[in-house]
């Protein structure tokens, strides 16, 4: 349905084999007790990882209860037909442009699929921007909720008037009932719908995922319908 092509993807430095090593000693650690915090510097300084592997680690490798806790939470695409999808908008947004700039993405041991850097500072409206919004849609109009809200910090530089570009956008693909909301509490404003109403969250964020009542790998589900396959599972290294 959505099929993109990266002819040079970016590795970004990243080194498996010592990857490899140091997620298994990350992994054995949590499952001993200790936290992310204790752990990460320590790994980090014993095989000389560099910020953007301690940030794949970080954020692809959990404890057991989180793992299991995930489990029970998990939905189907097809459970998403006839529901209201709640959307950790940048979240989601960045994590498909990751995918269109070839950039390497991580699949945690939860299963869902995150961009393996952070961005900081302003938010970029670029075509690519544009262009993850336009696959979002195309991927909502096939998965057919009932209804979307997609959330945004409403601290985001110029959200407030690209919101509405966004909004349009997506209606213009998805042809489902679709609102933006902007929010200083985003993270608690998803928890609580969802607990409340039964609703499905989608993000990759592990406090969201850990909160939620139902969760969906939104941004997974298209990067996988553009035949990416520039993603690291680290479940192969564990």
């Amino acid at each position: 349905m959505i099929k993109d092509y990266c002819v040079v993807y970016s590795s970004e430095g990243l080194r498996l084999s010592i990857l490899r090593e140091a997620i298994r000693d990350y992994k054995y650690l949590l499952t001993r007790g200790y936290t992310p915090k204790q752990i990460l510097p320590f790994i980090s300084n014993r095989y000389g990882l560099s910020r953007i592997e301690q940030l794949l680690i970080y954020r692809s490798i959990h404890d057991n209860e989180y793992i299991n806790n995930v489990k029970t939470k998990i939905q189907k695409e097809s459970d998403i037909r006839g529901q209201v999808l709640l959307i950790d908008g940048l979240n989601v947004i960045l994590a498909i442009q990751a995918a269109i700039n070839c950039k390497p993405l991580v699949r945690g041991d939860d299963g869902f699929i995150r961009d393996v850097q952070r961005v900081h500072g302003k938010v970029k409206y670029s075509n690519d921007f544009f262009s993850s919004i336009i696959r979002l849609g195309i991927s909502l109009k096939y998965l057919e909720p009932r209804r979307v809200l997609v959330f945004f910090d409403k601290n985001i530089s110029l959200i407030g008037f690209y919101s509405s570009i966004i909004r349009k956008l997506l209606s213009l693909y998805a042809n489902v009932d679709i609102d933006i909301v902007l929010s200083s509490m985003c993270d608690k404003s998803l928890i609580n719908m969802s607990k409340q109403y039964d609703y499905i969250v989608s993000s990759s964020d592990a406090v969201l995922i850990m909160k939620s009542r139902r969760v969906f790998d939104l941004a997974g589900f298209i990067i996988n319908l553009m035949l990416y396959s520039n993603v690291i599972d680290v479940n192969s290294l564990i």
